[in-house]
């Protein structure tokens, strides 16, 4: 019951994430047609359906893969602070999807067609555990580098998560979590940055 509790009180305070939660359950049962307009397909887009760069981590390729993506969704509503469950977290989102997006586009040609929110999902995990204010700094600190270490062992020969493969029934395209933490350590790089030239300066 506490828990459930928990649960209410944070979605309450984060609203942004709650609703794009929501948002992304009524695209999973959008019909073939109109997944078909805002999917994922390199000949589309480069034909001019630019939009695809971002709409296309909306759909996903069944509910296994769903189910996975909510799960970290929620996971970064429970750890984020409460501005960045506001419309702050919406515009990270937004700006995550074009960076990974571009990222596919750019640097792996080969990639035809993409579904799915978990690049922008790393993105997302790394700055709301750099700024979770219910852990200390070494947690956060550990728990950023763990997502760090985790998409860049992706990128190696000893990497093999046939489990998670088998249960979307697809392949995992690690390249689009590559992109999206890339994306999220750029933006806490511009926050940081913003927060230290508006410190006020001080004369002895």
């Amino acid at each position: 019951m506490q828990l459930l509790s928990e649960l209410k009180r944070m979605i309450f305070e984060r609203p942004a994430f709650a609703g794009l939660f929501v948002f992304l359950l009524i695209v999973s049962i959008l019909p073939q047609w109109l997944i078909d307009m805002i999917i994922y397909r390199r000949d589309l887009i480069e034909g001019g359906q630019w939009w695809r760069i971002i709409t296309g981590h909306w759909v996903h390729l069944n509910w296994q893969h769903m189910l996975l993506n909510t799960g970290g969704l929620l996971l970064v509503l429970w750890v984020c602070p409460k501005w960045f469950g506001r419309w702050q977290g919406i515009v990270f989102f937004i700006v995550l999807c074009l960076v990974d997006g571009l990222g596919l586009l750019i640097f792996n040609q080969d990639l035809w067609q993409y579904t799915g929110v978990s690049g922008v999902l790393y993105g997302l995990m790394v700055v709301a555990f750099f700024y979770s204010p219910f852990y200390s700094l070494w947690i956060r600190g550990l728990a950023t580098g763990i997502v760090i270490v985790k998409v860049l062992w992706e990128q190696t020969p000893w990497y093999s998560d046939d489990s998670i493969s088998g249960f979307i029934n697809a392949s995992v395209a690690y390249d689009a979590h590559l992109f999206g933490m890339i994306g999220g350590l750029g933006l806490i790089l511009v926050l940081e940055l913003k927060r230290f030239f508006s410190r006020p300066a001080y004369e002895n």
